[in-house]
């Protein structure tokens, strides 16, 4: 969707960080759900410059407060009637803006109208179940498959066969599906776990193949052989995952061949109205992902992920994404090691950064880190105020098992994820209600889609 330029732009000062309005946060469904947002690009007039910086600068409208750093100042403002101008037609959408005049400190609120946009059904009904009453997305991801089994066979100190794998996916499935809006799995060995989640959770289906071809460059995706999009919703997924390697600064061609492996998959989900759930995992063949070295260029790994999937060509629902940061280089934080990449504000500021980008929803993964960091990065992502929807978190609630199931067996394993697995969740849980968003707050509320 095009941005909303003209003589006098709105203008965003460094730092700005724009919210969603509170009252439309939790907003009920409703019968009439009014259009989605293409969220615009707001941009100040060329030349322009204001607490320092120079050039144009993409946001989005606020809906909340804005805290806008200019000449030396910082305010916060509450919109007066921040919904005011609202079309429940279908056709078009009022904001009261605050808009800065070219050249001056002179402000005021004015009405702006947004372009809308429809979801289908199935897309719209996919999201909804693999998210909590809220809005929020709390999924439970048991889609590993080789690097799991590896895992299972050197706990149990020999090679396991396939039932070791579906036995382990089975437990983790029917005990920690208690705690989440929706379980990720792998048609190959897991679809056995799904008659055992808790009622009303959602699933999501993993599409490609796991791992990727070392001796090739770039980490080329593949599909699994069997299945396509309408197998996996035959067999009961409410959306498809796709796990992508990128790096978006990587040989123009092999970004191009990503590019379209994207697009194809998106018009499948398209052509059987089922949501797409795309997890781009930054890389960079020529450093050690978790060096001082790739700290430092990370976030503008995930930053350009986050921007370039939001395409509409993509058609791609929601991103799952890596936070922008590595924690133990952020000096401040408990896991910081010594070497620093970022100081706290300055991961803050990154959190903002990347999810500035975003015109999709998204949620964060977990990613390997171990219980602790993960709940202390996600307080910072609160920290930050990003409208992050929620987590994706696998094996930091369950990798601590593995050498319980090994030595003691499945019952052993069961009294872990009972005790200790629901400890993990429930404590995460709480860290992603305080700071999630719902999904729907990046179109700027529930009722502001149209389900066709």
């Amino acid at each position: 969707m095009e941005g909303y330029g003209g003589p006098q732009a709105l203008l965003s000062c460094a730092g700005v960080r724009h919210g969603f309005s509170r009252a439309m946060r939790y907003a009920p469904v409703a019968c009439r759900i009014a259009p989605f947002l293409a969220i615009p690009r707001w941009g100040r007039e060329p030349g322009s410059s204001c607490a320092g910086e120079r050039g144009g600068i993409a946001q989005r409208p606020f809906m909340d407060t804005e805290t806008a750093p200019c000449r030396g100042g910082t305010e916060e403002r509450d919109p007066p009637n921040a919904t005011a101008g609202l079309r429940r037609d279908g056709v078009a959408l009022k904001r009261r803006m605050l808009v800065w005049t070219v050249g001056t400190t002179h402000r005021r609120w004015e009405d702006q109208t947004m372009a809308s946009m429809t979801m289908t059904r199935g897309k719209f009904e996919g999201i909804q179940a693999c998210a909590d009453e809220r809005g929020v997305i709390a999924a439970a991801a048991m889609d590993q498959r080789g690097s799991l089994k590896n895992a299972i066979a050197r706990v149990h100190d020999r090679q396991v066969d396939d039932g070791a794998l579906t036995e382990f996916k089975i437990a983790v499935t029917r005990i920690l599906s208690r705690y989440s809006s929706a379980i990720l799995m792998d048609p190959e060995y897991g679809l056995p776990a799904l008659a055992q989640r808790a009622p009303a959770t959602g699933v999501l289906l993993a599409y490609e193949k796991s791992g990727y071809d070392i001796n090739a460059r770039g980490r080329l995706p593949a599909l699994l052989d069997l299945w396509n999009v309408r197998r996996l919703k035959e067999a009961g997924a409410n959306a498809i995952k796709l796990l992508l390697y990128y790096n978006p600064f990587d040989d123009p061609r092999i970004t191009e061949f990503k590019h379209v492996f994207v697009e194809r998959v998106g018009a499948e989900c398209a052509a059987h109205d089922i949501a797409l759930f795309l997890e781009p995992i930054a890389y960079d063949d020529r450093m050690d992902i978790r060096s001082l070295e790739f700290a430092r260029v990370k976030p503008r790994y995930v930053s350009a992920a986050m921007e370039e999937f939001s395409k509409p060509e993509y058609r791609v629902d929601v991103l799952m994404v890596e936070v922008p940061v590595l924690a133990q280089y952020v000096e401040g934080m408990r896991a910081f090691r010594g070497e620093k990449a970022y100081t706290r504000e300055e991961a803050r500021e990154l959190f903002r950064q990347a999810a500035s980008v975003a015109r999709r929803p998204f949620i964060y993964l977990s990613a390997g880190m171990s219980i602790d960091v993960l709940t202390e990065t996600l307080e910072l992502a609160g920290e930050a105020d990003v409208p992050f929807s929620g987590l994706l978190c696998g094996r930091a609630t369950w990798q601590d098992s593995l050498p319980v199931y090994g030595q003691q067996g499945l019952a052993a394993l069961e009294a872990w994820l009972e005790d200790r697995g629901a400890r993990h969740l429930r404590t995460l849980n709480q860290v992603v209600a305080r700071g999630a968003s719902p999904w729907w707050a990046i179109y700027g509320g529930l009722e502001q889609i149209v389900v066709v």
